[in-house]
């Protein structure tokens, strides 16, 4: 159907503005369709000709109508179950569970709590379970999924072909393949500053690093170096020492790297980095601090709780607010939210004040 001449349109705008919000019904009017036609035009659903989507999007936009997201819930609760627009379930896309670490359950933990409180189900899936990214989609869809996290997707073939247009997207931290959605990640060069700034505060003048590379930890060596370089602006040439970079341990590198440099305090991207150093037999350990903890309540080892029970929760959040939106798919311009992470004490750098 055609839509109605200007002047009608100018008048229904009058009308609806001095009424109020404008909701779906004063499009269909406008639009000269059903209301059930506008719901599925501004989900963008396959089922309404792309062409008319796009007319009945332009329209509304042109009325000044919004989403009442309290409304898109309470829709969602009312006839997910019976009309296939149930946007209720959120999927957790992930590695397998018997590879995650300690870090990947308290972020899922987190993910979980809040998705409950919201009134999602979160589910978790691995990509390993399907035998394509396409197939992924289409059994995500058919389960009425509106939002997926991504947490670590390490292949670029793990996700290629995926239909992200369908879904909204939100990374939990970064992996080693990027698909450039929004992404809630720890605030790295932040949190990388406050160590070294505490080691200095300490008296340590010459500060070693440590870095990981790889598959799972494919961000930190890029993000930690940078911040390590702004550091390293604040001592003298001679206190700089480069850092330790390598994908697996290895004894030899490692302590050639140590007798030659003489680091009085080290700073770990992870904790077992604590454990090479006992392995290397220095008479005295340098004081040492882990920017990803992965207990925060363990004594001794000092360092960075990341909070990944926060990012998970923070990454459910925006994901919800993506759903009740409408947005689907990649964004032209993507969203970071960085969260700063508190310090947690240990006998590896001990307090200022307190004996070493």
């Amino acid at each position: 159907m055609m839509l109605p001449g200007r002047l009608d349109l100018v008048n229904l705008f009058t009308k609806v503005f001095n009424m109020g919000r404008v909701n779906l019904r004063d499009i269909a009017k406008a639009a000269g369709v059903s209301l059930a036609t506008v719901s599925y035009a501004l989900r963008d659903h396959e089922k309404i000709p792309k062409a008319t989507r796009k007319r009945i999007q332009a329209l509304s936009l042109s009325l000044g109508y919004r989403p009442d997201p309290s409304l898109a819930v309470l829709g969602a609760r009312r006839w997910g179950g019976r009309t296939g627009l149930n946007d209720l379930m959120m999927t957790f896309i992930a590695p397998p569970r018997q590879q995650w670490t300690t870090y990947q359950e308290r972020c899922f933990a987190g993910s979980q709590e809040q998705a409950d409180r919201l009134g999602y189900r979160l589910r978790h899936f691995a990509v390993e379970d399907f035998s394509s990214p396409a197939e992924m989609g289409a059994v995500l869809e058919r389960r009425s999924c509106g939002g997926i996290i991504l947490r670590r997707i390490q292949q670029e073939s793990q996700l290629h072909g995926f239909p992200f247009e369908r879904f909204a997207i939100v990374a939990c931290g970064h992996g080693a393949v990027d698909p450039r959605c929004h992404i809630v990640m720890p605030h790295h060069h932040h949190n990388f500053m406050a160590v070294w700034r505490r080691m200095r505060r300490h008296g340590a003048h010459r500060i070693g690093v440590v870095l990981l590379e790889g598959d799972a930890l494919a961000e930190l060596p890029r993000f930690y170096i940078s911040a390590m370089l702004q550091a390293q602006q604040e001592v003298p040439a001679r206190q700089r020492i480069p850092a330790f970079v390598c994908s697996a341990y290895d004894r030899a590198r490692f302590s050639a790297w140590l007798n030659r440099h003489r680091p009085e305090a080290i700073i770990g991207c992870v904790d077992r980095v604590w454990t090479w150093l006992g392995n290397a037999r220095l008479g005295r350990m340098p004081w040492f601090a882990s920017l990803e903890k992965s207990d925060p309540g363990d004594g001794q080892l000092a360092g960075i709780d990341l909070r990944p029970q926060l990012m998970g929760s923070t990454a459910v959040d925006q994901l919800d607010r993506a759903i009740k939106a409408n947005e689907r798919g990649l964004p032209e311009i993507r969203q970071i939210i960085q969260i700063e992470s508190p310090w947690c004490p240990g006998e590896s750098l001990p307090e200022l004040g307190k004996a070493t």
